[in-house]
């Protein structure tokens, strides 16, 4: 290799991704990674001779999702059926007019946060919960699930640039 322009650190997507738009502009990038193997959080492995997913475990708005056509260019099998976690809330344990309680009360939070402005300094989320809700607990709970993180280390600003067409398919081999 030449000598690199630009040394990127970590081979999780964001460093993947780096390396791959600097290899398209022809700038010469070396990519380091602690670990014995590349994908950062995306980490599968095996349990009782199924594939195990410790880190993410969907390509989310798989139709537009630029890891869509890398697995599938790795000849992974994509599963696009409808996810579990698609699926009606009754997965909640919850009477329906609970869920449907829930439900609203994580819409309320999605508009709240989508109304602050991006040129404010930036909140975490749980600084928008409803002040002693009934659902704050679930909601953090469930935050961990698709954000990674409890709503106090979750960036307002970047929930509320999250971008979801809801379709989200897995890759079989995780």
């Amino acid at each position: 290799m030449t000598e690199a322009q630009v040394v990127i650190i970590g081979a999780g997507a964001a460093g993947v991704a780096a390396a791959r738009r600097l290899r398209e502009a022809g700038v010469a990038a070396l990519m380091v990674e602690a670990r014995e193997r590349l994908g950062g959080r995306a980490w599968t492995t095996e349990a009782a001779g199924f594939p195990v997913d410790l880190g993410c475990g969907w390509l989310h708005s798989a139709e537009r999702n630029p890891w869509t056509k890398i697995a599938e260019a790795a000849g992974q099998k994509i599963d696009k059926s409808l996810p579990p976690w698609a699926r009606p809330a009754s997965q909640l344990s919850l009477p329906a007019t609970e869920a449907a309680a829930f439900r609203a009360a994580l819409v309320r939070l999605h508009e709240r946060v989508d109304a602050y402005p991006q040129d404010e300094p930036d909140k975490s989320v749980a600084d928008f919960l409803e002040p002693r809700g009934r659902w704050n607990g679930l909601l953090d709970a469930v935050s961990t699930y698709y954000s990674g993180a409890e709503l106090e280390r979750v960036s307002a600003h970047d929930l509320a640039n999250y971008e979801d067409d809801g379709v989200n398919w897995r890759v079989a081999s995780g």
